[in-house]
């Protein structure tokens, strides 16, 4: 049996190309908000939010402060 017929490789290769693509695309996120930092001379915060249901990420873009 060729590697290329076999089930459960088939399977492996699946959840490989999906934890590639979630990597990925969560490099180019970071990539791009830090071009917007630097677009807008701005800062970038990273959180993590935890309730008592949820947990879930955010990022803050801070630019444009002024003294009044």
């Amino acid at each position: 049996m060729l590697l290329e017929d076999d089930p459960m490789t088939e399977d492996v290769r699946a959840k490989n190309e999906e934890k590639w693509r979630i990597a990925t695309n969560k490099i180019i996120a970071l990539q791009q908000v830090s071009n917007i930092e630097k677009l807008l001379d701005g800062k970038a915060s990273h959180y993590v939010c935890v309730d008592k249901f949820t947990t879930h990420e955010k990022i803050v873009i801070e630019y444009n402060h002024k003294k009044k």
